[in-house]
């Protein structure tokens, strides 16, 4: 559908400034999302460009393309081995030549290159560091969509779909800062100059954002202060609006069903592990939403690893995968508590098809294989994984040190194996604790 009457509209303080036709095209799109990918996670906040959402690139005070495509990935739970890039000069690399921009210029663009992806980037970018970031999330926004094989036709409404796709991916704050950009730099006695407008209207913009944050069922989020004043000013005009005038997308069961999902995160945060089972139980019950199910599938299996019942989470696990194969997460798990039960090769096998798909965590990967290896009595390929899994952390990852620490006893390096059985027990593992317990029990 093509959009219209973006511009000449009449601006009123108490009305939302979208059309019908818009209106509908947004929410048919946030369904088509929600479809595909499932409710935004209740428990997301909005990705801001901060060192709580991109430790690798605040690391460095200079900026490093690697860093932020790795915190990308991390962040879109893309397969950072899938990802590459190419630095391009322009003449805005050229020192001392003045020069004046207005609209799109090179900035970013992706390859598709037997099933990974080459990111070319205009070397100037790296002079602005928010605008990077704000060019490589469409970019990558791009990539999850193909990655779940969504072919985009180029078009005008393909490209909206893009940022509609990017708020529901948490990413609409970070976006909605740099829609519009402008600004000049002087080099020696020249000036260079740049203006840039998104095609994305704000007042799109502002519906979407709005529809974001009613499906995290969150009437004033915290976030909508980030937003640039107009934004602003209209997400709360059409935060009202919703309020009076709910949508479809609005189903009572599956927002019960999140509510669930928080209850359940919130229980396993407090290692009330069977009590997180529960909730996620009536989760199942409640949704049709299959990736949902699925993941809620995951969850019980992973409560129940925490319990250490790995029979039990293997049923959870094929549940999960047997909803959606592509999984990762659930493929990574299930090949985990297939080696604790001594079931190496079925283990690893699964272990390889999450490992083969775009967005599993390659760190739990690694970890698991090294455990695999172990088990296997190859403790040459076990240490090799298990530092390609330190090397590899862009989040904890939990038992890693736990896991590690019990590697290097068995292999008799008692003084590191402890050293990183307090690292686990700094993270509060109650494994740890307990090999901590025996070991001084045996010393005495």
């Amino acid at each position: 559908m093509k959009l219209f009457g973006f511009f000449n509209k009449k601006k009123e303080d108490t009305k939302i400034l979208i059309s019908a036709t818009e209106q509908l095209w947004v929410e048919e799109n946030f369904q088509w999302l929600i479809n595909t990918f499932s409710y935004p996670h209740p428990e997301s906040n909005p990705i801001l460009f901060s060192k709580d959402f991109f430790p690798k690139t605040f690391e460095n005070e200079a900026v490093l393309l690697e860093n932020i495509l790795t915190d990308l990935c991390t962040l879109f739970r893309i397969n950072r081995d899938f990802i590459t890039f190419e630095l391009h000069k322009d003449l805005r690399d050229i020192s001392g030549m003045p020069l004046s921009v207005e609209g799109h210029t090179f900035e970013t663009e992706v390859e598709i290159l037997d099933g990974n992806y080459k990111i070319y980037v205009a070397n100037f970018l790296l002079q602005q560091p928010k605008r990077l970031v704000y060019f490589l999330i469409l970019e990558f926004v791009f990539i999850k969509l193909n990655v779940y094989s969504i072919q985009l036709e180029q078009n005008e409404d393909s490209q909206l779909f893009i940022y509609i796709a990017g708020i529901f991916f948490g990413f609409g704050v970070l976006l909605s800062q740099h829609l519009e950009d402008s600004g000049s730099v002087e080099v020696g006695m020249w000036v260079q100059k740049w203006k840039y407008k998104s095609e994305m209207p704000i007042e799109i913009m502002a519906y979407a954002l709005a529809l974001y944050a009613k499906l995290q069922n969150d009437n004033s989020p915290h976030w909508k202060n980030e937003l640039p004043i107009e934004i602003k000013r209209q997400f709360e005009i059409n935060m009202k609006y919703l309020s009076h005038n709910p949508t479809n997308l609005f189903d009572k069961n599956e927002l019960e069903a999140y509510e669930l999902l928080k209850l359940a995160n919130d229980k396993y945060f407090l290692k009330e592990y069977e009590d997180a089972i529960g909730k996620l139980e009536g989760l199942v019950e409640l949704t049709k939403n299959i990736l949902l199910k699925s993941d809620a599938y995951n969850d019980m299996g992973y409560n129940c690893i925490m319990l250490q019942h790995y029979q039990r989470s293997v049923e959870y696990f094929k549940s999960s995968i047997q909803l959606n194969p592509e999984n990762a997460f659930a493929n990574d798990n299930l090949g985990y508590a297939l080696i604790q039960i001594g079931e190496w090769e079925e283990g690893k096998k699964w272990i390889d098809k999450a490992m083969a798909t775009k967005y599993n965590d390659i760190a739990y990967s690694f970890r698991n294989l090294a455990l695999y290896y172990q088990s296997k009595g190859n403790n040459v390929q076990a240490e090799n994984y298990f530092i390609k899994s330190f090397e590899s952390l862009t989040v904890p990852v939990d038992l890693l040190e736990y896991h590690y620490a019990d590697f290097l006893i068995k292999k008799g390096d008692l003084e590191r194996g402890i050293e990183f059985l307090n690292l686990s027990i700094d993270k509060g593992e109650p494994e740890a604790v307990a090999k901590m317990n025996e070991i001084n029990k045996n010393e005495y």
